[in-house]
């Protein structure tokens, strides 16, 4: 028996009430719901009914779930849970309170600055997943969401495939026509510039109100896009033939790049790149190091000069008030506090900060690789950095205070971790006690790091990611594939506990009490009892929770996307503070009488 879509609505259906009908595909039904459990919100996605019984289907949309909870990007739309119960399938995602690129463009073309600010958003989203060797296939106006301050999500992965991957079964002509790449219409094989194509047409579609290939009929509109050269505007006439190129060849090689040129053709200013993932560690420094081999080194030195984009943010926890303000490098990736210093790793020009908290001065100083991770130990500074060649990096050691460099190790780690019981680092795919031997930093001891047997979302670990030490062991979490949290015994150098988190975890700190993990797709941060080994509870706190720091008698959480600092007391495990900043915070440290957050400037 088929059951309508409507009849749902106001009933119970896998631990979630259905409150409307938001909207309905080829393959399936989405609802407005509650969450039961949470008491939240969801968008929940239903297989539909007549396509519950074809195992081709049933197999597309599993996947579907599995693809999109492997991206944690904050122009993804965040996958919640996924699963089969009986002849349902579902997904559960953030229901983003707004509206869709499609319902925008219905009031007729839009500003070239909005535009360009919308589109350059969803090319993040999918320069993201090419770098994770995926291709979305589908992008249109109706998968573009828009939260009431026009923020981006991305959505519908359900045509998702990895590049290079051949299937023995596509249900149906994937695509929507009038963004259809001409290798797509053909059957040939697709890459990440089908994307770039279909981003091309979204990008003419913005700013002129209709697709560039529309004509009268289907069969039209798919020989347009195969024989016809695209139209043009003002001043995209070198921008647009290329983007919509017949030949992959002759397009963008990224959707960064296409929406860079649209701008300078249109004398409009450059954002700052968002930072992500690797100061959200969340899905590995594996793929993000393979995503970023197309970059050469700098190692300019020197005393702290024109930097771009970055800042280094000091705020009193007396009064949770933002005090001073200094630029740093592009792409503020981590920060660490002590010594008398406070140091910051810029990936993206190369390069270290260090910052006199007494007098406000700034050096800077040459990175050896694209840092990413730091931390202080023993008047030391420790700094992991990606190398020149895939899957290469080291572990650079400066002088604390003077900033000269004494030595270092040829490895590539995820994420640093120092205290009192030594420097550990988490590595690819195992955790390591680093040894000081003379004066230079030496490899230690391994502690192996087992794969599940299942894991969810891509269904492997790409690496391990943040790791942090107190509270009677060294805690290192998984990514988004393996979302685990395992306590080392630092004594006996061997695991002592493995904890199931059930979402893909972002950073952790250990302290007052209580080790801590972000949940970035629940806006939250969870609490684990290190008596118990359990979880014991969570806390909601902004957007993109990532970064992450215990100190001044408070758990300080980075929001990313909401550009807040949030603050809460361990004892009574609620919010005590929202501090906004302009940046868009990725990382935080506590010492030096301050709390200490770094990200790209607004």
């Amino acid at each position: 028996m088929t059951i309508s879509a409507d009849s749902r609505i106001g009933t119970e259906l896998l631990g979630y009430r259905v409150e409307a009908l938001l909207g309905r595909g080829g393959m399936s039904v989405v609802y407005l719901a509650e969450d039961l459990r949470l008491r939240r919100r969801v968008a929940l996605k239903l297989l539909a009914p007549a396509l519950a019984a074809d195992e081709a289907f049933r197999e597309r949309f599993l996947e579907e779930s599995q693809l999109a909870a492997s991206l944690d990007h904050p122009n993804v739309v965040p996958v919640y849970e996924a699963g089969e119960a009986g002849e349902e399938l579902y997904i559960a995602m953030r229901y983003v309170e707004g509206k869709d690129l499609k319902h925008l463009l219905r009031g007729g073309p839009l500003e070239r600055e909005q535009a360009i600010r919308l589109c350059s958003q969803v090319a993040e989203a999918l320069d993201f997943a090419h770098a994770r060797g995926l291709v979305h296939r589908d992008v249109k106006p109706s998968n573009v969401l828009l939260d009431p301050k026009e923020h981006v999500y991305l959505a519908d992965f359900g045509l998702t495939k990895r590049i290079g991957e051949s299937r023995t079964v596509e249900p149906g002509l994937f695509g929507t026509i009038d963004y259809v790449a001409p290798e797509q219409i053909r059957g040939d094989e697709v890459d990440a510039r089908a994307d770039v194509y279909a981003l091309g047409c979204l990008l003419y579609e913005c700013l002129v109100g209709e697709p560039p290939f529309r004509r009268g009929s289907d069969a039209a509109t798919l020989y347009a896009h195969l024989e016809e050269q695209p139209p043009t505007l003002s001043g995209l006439e070198d921008v647009l033939p290329r983007a919509l190129a017949k030949d992959p060849v002759g397009r963008y090689e990224t959707c960064g790049e296409l929406m860079d040129a649209a701008r300078d053709a249109l004398g409009l200013t450059r954002p700052q790149r968002t930072l992500w993932p690797l100061a959200v560690a969340a899905v590995g420094l594996a793929v993000v190091a393979a995503a970023l081999l197309a970059f050469l080194l700098t190692h300019d030195g020197g005393s702290a000069a024109a930097a771009q984009g970055g800042r280094l943010l000091r705020i009193d926890p007396a009064s949770n008030r933002v005090i001073s303000s200094v630029t740093v490098g592009d792409g503020p990736a981590a920060v660490a506090a002590g010594s008398g210093r406070v140091w910051v790793a810029s990936y993206r020009d190369g390069t270290l900060w260090k910052l006199d908290p007494g007098t406000g001065g700034v050096t800077k100083i040459p990175a050896y690789g694209r840092p990413y991770a730091i931390t202080l130990h023993e008047g030391r500074a420790y700094v992991a950095a990606l190398g020149p060649g895939q899957f290469t990096g080291n572990v650079a050691q400066f002088d604390a205070v003077t900033g000269g460099r004494t030595g270092g190790l040829d490895e590539f780690v995820c994420s640093l971790t120092s205290g009192g019981y030594g420097l550990w680092v988490a590595g690819c795919p195992n955790v390591q006690k680093l040894e000081v031997v003379g004066g230079d930093v030496r490899a230690g001891s391994i502690v192996p790091i087992p794969y599940a047997e299942a894991l969810s979302a891509a269904n492997y670990r790409e690496s391990l990611g943040s790791i942090a030490q107190g509270e009677r062991g060294i805690w290192v979490i998984g990514d988004a594939a393996d979302r685990r949290l395992w306590r080392i015994d630092p004594g006996r150098r061997r695991i002592a506990a493995t904890i199931p988190l059930g979402f893909p975890p972002a950073a952790v700190a250990a302290g007052s009490g209580g080790v801590w993990v972000t949940d970035q797709l629940g806006d939250r941060l969870v609490r684990i009892d290190p008596a118990t080994n359990r979880i014991v509870g969570a806390v909601r706190v902004g957007r993109g929770a990532a970064g992450l720091a215990v100190g001044a008698g408070s758990i300080w959480v980075a929001d990313a996307i909401d550009h807040e600092l949030t603050r809460i007391d361990p004892v009574t495990n609620k919010v005590v503070a929202t501090i906004r900043v302009a940046a868009s915070p990725r990382a935080v440290a506590v010492g030096e009488g301050a709390v200490w957050v770094v990200g790209d400037a607004r």
